[in-house]
């Protein structure tokens, strides 16, 4: 079975140069990219300069943890979770020889709006995103200015004919602060609300009495509220936000502004060089590829990473990690010589090294973001797991010396409550006897069975493999061909099923069998949310069945031990979906029971709107090669309703 997981941010951070090679993109924000960038070029500005991109990306954990909690996906160690980035096509040079290394972040970061990857023109300026330097930036708080106060003569702040004075701004509304000496000052003409501080009263004036009476002034204005210590006013703004920075007009000289907090909360990254906060002191931390065309996707195992995700931080041993996302750049031996490498010294402090890095360029690798038009292209985690399911209730085995792990059948009993399957509530075993049968009925004593490892039992003990459904592994001695298998809850009988045993034995079997294949419950259409089962029905070509069969019973189905599916888009052949035969894991095998051969698919692995088809191949033991099928079972899955 196949999982998609999107990514639900991304971003490309750089401290590159800008066209004109004297400033650095080191503000610049692409969280609305479509595309996302690794590179590391050497030498461009001077015969030394580095400049480096890197790419971050979160992933929805919380969505795999309820998928996990509602059984939709297996427990931990029975599913693999990988990092999928797809390839983006680019006319610029493609490094060859490269390897990229994910590791997960360890402090949250924000996606943000910009868009431009050529120019780095979209910065943050104190909005919402990340960049090379900063992590978040928070624009809901008061934008703050101190005012200092250095002479204390009066006549130094005089506002003389109105050309001396301050441009303050709440927002974008303007005030016009005017100093009153008592020399035959007068306001200034401006645009804007007239404040005057009235420095002519008074005696025995300080730098610190001129800065009070500011502070009366500018706190009297409903926009404004002012604190003082010593010589020196903080205006705050009551609009939150950044506003236009305050100036002066003409030359009121023993005034010095700064800007102390410009509305905006900027939070950097730990690394004191930037570039963001990377886990990678362990295993479970560094993941990577080498692209030796520089083509290539993305696609690494990154299971140890998630279950440690899901677990959250502090939680198991090994212990759990808060899901900030993950960072995927070049390797440090490949990034620019002498670039700061971040490393995780500790579980709660990151120290700085400096290393070696390449004196050459590896310039540029573009995979797509989650904002690309195309659908199969968006990052991914992809959990992928064996969900096969042998019930050898329709082919069941009498134990021979002929064969050996063959000996083994599996047996399932479906736990239904209503319709749904549904995990036995009690502390009791479940286990399973077989009985031989007459009149359709089990009868007699229970016959002795093996378990798996050869051991002589009345009852196996069963197992459950997913919510509600329970395996027993045994073998069966008896040469009877007639039985009954016969499941309990500890003295409790819960469910009584037939079985028709067969002898093991050599047949003879036509060399490379050609199959008719057909998916018998096939719908024209379905929903882009749903998850569908589809039965085949299996038999060899040359088939020629006796009138009798033809008469009384159903065309008996075969049962393909080992097959897969794969999925194409039928206009342009995009392969969606590929045999997953190369992994061991193959999570696009198909199941047997009792009814033949079958398998689940999950149709939000597909985009809505457009004709699919499944391919079928199976394996063949003997040339230890798989066949495909010739014949194609086309389907179509809807679009959303809105």
């Amino acid at each position: 079975m196949i999982k998609n997981y999107t990514a639900s941010a991304d971003n490309t951070i750089v401290n590159a140069f800008k066209t004109n090679l004297q400033t650095r993109g080191t503000g610049s924000n692409t969280g609305q990219a479509d595309v996302l960038e690794v590179f590391s070029v050497y030498g461009r500005q001077t015969t030394s300069s580095q400049e480096l991109a890197r790419t971050l990306i979160q992933f929805p954990i919380d969505q795999i943890t309820n998928d996990r909690t509602a059984g939709r996906i297996p427990a931990s160690g029975s599913v693999n979770f990988f990092l999928n980035l797809y390839n983006a096509e680019t006319s610029k040079t493609v490094p060859r020889n490269m390897i990229l290394v994910a590791n997960p972040l360890f402090n949250s970061w924000q996606e943000g709006i910009g868009l431009d990857l050529e120019n780095y023109s979209d910065e943050t300026k104190g909005n919402e995103g990340s960049n090379w330097m900063v992590r978040a930036n928070t624009p809901g708080v008061a934008e703050k200015t101190k005012f200092t106060f250095t002479s204390d003569t009066k006549t130094e702040y005089g506002a003389g004919s109105g050309a001396n004075y301050i441009k303050l701004y709440n927002g974008t509304t303007r005030y016009n602060i005017w100093f009153n000496d008592g020399t035959g000052d007068s306001a200034p003409v401006a645009d804007g609300t007239e404040v005057q501080v009235n420095l002519a009263a008074g005696s025995d004036d300080t730098a610190a009495e001129f800065a009070e009476k500011f502070k009366l002034a500018v706190d009297g204005e409903s926009d404004f509220s002012a604190t003082r210590d010593g010589a020196a006013v903080t205006v705050t703004a009551t609009a939150l936000g950044p506003t236009l920075n305050a100036e002066k007009v003409g030359t009121i000289s023993p005034i010095t502004i700064e800007v102390t907090q410009n509305g905006t909360k900027e939070t950097p990254w730990n690394s004191v060089s930037g570039g963001g906060d990377f886990l990678s002191s362990s295993a479970d931390f560094r993941f990577q590829q080498t692209f030796e065309t520089g083509l290539e996707n993305f696609t690494v195992d990154i299971t140890p990473l998630v279950e440690r995700w899901i677990k959250g931080a502090g939680n198991g041993s090994p212990p759990g990690i808060a899901n900030y996302g993950i960072g995927v750049k070049l390797t440090s031996s490949q990034e620019a010589f002498g670039v700061a490498q971040l490393v995780q010294a500790s579980s709660d402090k990151p120290t700085q090294n400096i290393r070696d890095g390449a004196t050459t360029s590896f310039y540029t690798k573009r995979f797509f973001s989650r904002g690309t038009q195309y659908f199969f292209k968006r990052p991914l985690i992809q959990a992928k797991w064996d969900s096969r399911r042998f019930d050898h209730r329709g082919q069941f085995f009498i134990s021979s010396s002929l064969a050996k792990s063959e000996n083994i059948n599996d047996l399932f009993f479906y736990n239904y409550v209503r319709g749904r399957l549904r995990s036995i509530n009690s502390s009791d075993s479940v286990t399973v006897s077989i009985y031989s049968s007459s009149a359709g009925k089990p009868t007699g004593a229970t016959l002795k069975i093996k378990n798996i490892n050869n051991n002589l039992q009345y009852a196996v003990s069963a197992n459950e493999v997913s919510t509600g459904v329970y395996k027993a592994r045994l073998q069966v001695t008896s040469s009877l061909t007639n039985l009954h298998d016969v499941w309990s809850l500890g003295s409790q009988q819960i469910f009584t099923g037939s079985i028709e045993a067969v002898p093991m034995g050599s047949a003879t079997h036509p060399r490379e069998p050609v199959f008719f294949t057909n998916i018998t419950n096939l719908q024209n259409s379905y929903a882009p949310l749903q998850t569908a089962r589809f039965n085949l029905y299996v038999r060899e070509k040359n088939w020629n069945p006796t009138i009798y069969t033809k008469a009384i019973a159903s065309a008996p189905t075969l049962t393909i031990a080992t097959a897969s599916y794969r999925v194409i888009r039928t206009f342009d052949d995009l392969e969606v979906v590929g045999h997953d035969t190369g992994s061991g894991l193959l999570s696009t095998g198909l199941s047997f029971d009792v009814s033949g051969n079958y398998f689940d698919f999950d149709m939000r692995l597909l985009e809505p709107g457009y004709e699919y088809a499944f391919k079928l191949a199976f394996y063949d033991d003997e040339l230890n090669s798989w066949q495909e099928q010739k014949r194609e079972f086309k389907f179509r899955v809807s679009d959303y309703e809105y």
